[in-house]
């Protein structure tokens, strides 16, 4: 599954950056859902649901996501 497309270069980059810097934490899979607890200026939570090979859910509670965007806080947690 190729995820990366979701999300703008700079966001790829910080995501990356979040997983690196050990950030994305709580990390846990349940059917196909990922779940996760990623601490940026406050800790924010990420869901993610992967059907058939196929992103069926981005959802995070921060306010960049919550405007409909896909966050860094997501790409971290796919980077993990």
């Amino acid at each position: 599954m190729d995820w990366k497309y979701n999300f703008q270069p700079h966001i790829l980059d910080r995501g990356y950056d979040y997983y690196c810097d050990g950030a994305v934490r709580s990390i846990q899979k349940e059917n196909d859902v990922i779940s996760a607890v990623v601490r940026g200026s406050e800790d924010y939570e990420v869901e993610i649901a992967i059907e058939d090979e196929q992103i069926t859910n981005l959802y995070c509670s921060c306010p960049y996501a919550e405007d409909g965007n896909n966050c860094k806080h997501e790409a971290g947690v796919f980077c993990s």
